[in-house]
């Protein structure tokens, strides 16, 4: 990745760094951050460059496109389970064919 993305320009969290990257405040310090995250128009694109920076870089603090860290983690997860199972039933269906 190189450079600023277009839509960084526009976000609803501009200037609000200390919101999204709380150091106390626990629950109430992410809800304030999701809550601006919930009227953001640009929520899909940060949602897919938080995804991406994970991939690369391992970016793990923060609040990106309305969710914690935890929260993109267990997606991962998630997505990684669903690959896999799709996977093993591509195999399944062609060893029966």
């Amino acid at each position: 990745m190189t450079g600023q993305p277009v839509w960084r320009s526009t976000p609803a969290c501009s200037g609000a760094a200390d919101v999204f990257f709380p150091l106390e405040g626990g629950y109430t310090a992410l809800n304030a951050a999701k809550a601006i995250c919930a009227g953001c128009d640009v929520i899909d694109q940060c949602a897919a460059y938080v995804d991406e920076l994970e991939r690369d870089v391992c970016i793990q603090l923060g609040v990106w496109a309305g969710r914690s860290q935890n929260e993109r983690q267990a997606a991962r997860r998630e997505e990684r389970r669903l690959a896999r199972r799709q996977e093993a039933r591509e195999r399944y269906q062609s060893a029966a064919s």
